[in-house]
């Protein structure tokens, strides 16, 4: 069972660390992302067995190294080092092929998979209005790769991603 205690401080480094952003193309706060993302891993953990408070803070740190100033160092010394490993692997660089981006997540305990394919399926529901057609189909094609290499991480995602893979045609009129 995860930590209360622990959940409330790394949230509230996220929430700090994330201040004044938004999720993309929306009005919200970027904290409603991290918890989102944090509360899908958390179901997971609830039916399979995992290490629950790995889930939880890797899920709302990670994309803190991503998008805020936060460094691996400061991840490590206030989260320990098996943390910010599991952030720094769910980091993804702008011009890292997603190929490359699954290859270190893949070396990663299944919790770190299990995190991204919580972060994709939450961001699976609807697109940002300003995407074209063909960056929408690019996006449901990697999140089908996502899928293919990390589905052995957890029965109940990889379920819940193909299901939300199969919904997210509808914004590309497949």
């Amino acid at each position: 069972m995860w930590d209360p205690d622990l959940f409330h401080e790394t949230l509230h480094f996220a929430a700090a660390a994330h201040e004044g952003q938004f999720v993309p193309g929306q009005n919200y706060s970027y904290v409603v992302h991290l918890i989102g993302v944090c509360m899908e891993a958390l179901r997971a953990a609830s039916i399979e067995p995992a290490d629950s408070n790995l889930i939880m803070q890797c899920a709302l740190l990670h994309d803190t190294m991503e998008d805020t100033p936060i460094t691996l160092h400061i991840l490590s010394d206030r989260f320990g080092q098996e943390v910010a490993e599991g952030v720094l692997a769910l980091t993804h660089q702008e011009e890292e092929p997603i190929s490359e981006h699954l290859k270190k997540i893949a070396m990663q305990k299944k919790e770190i998979w299990m995190v991204k394919l919580a972060d994709r399926i939450w961001n699976m529901n609807a697109p940002p209005d300003h995407w074209e057609q063909d960056k929408r189909k690019a996006y449901r094609e990697e999140a089908k790769v996502i899928l293919e290499t990390l589905k052995r991480g957890s029965p109940y995602l990889a379920a819940r991603l193909s299901d939300k893979i199969y919904a997210y045609g509808r914004f590309i009129n497949v």
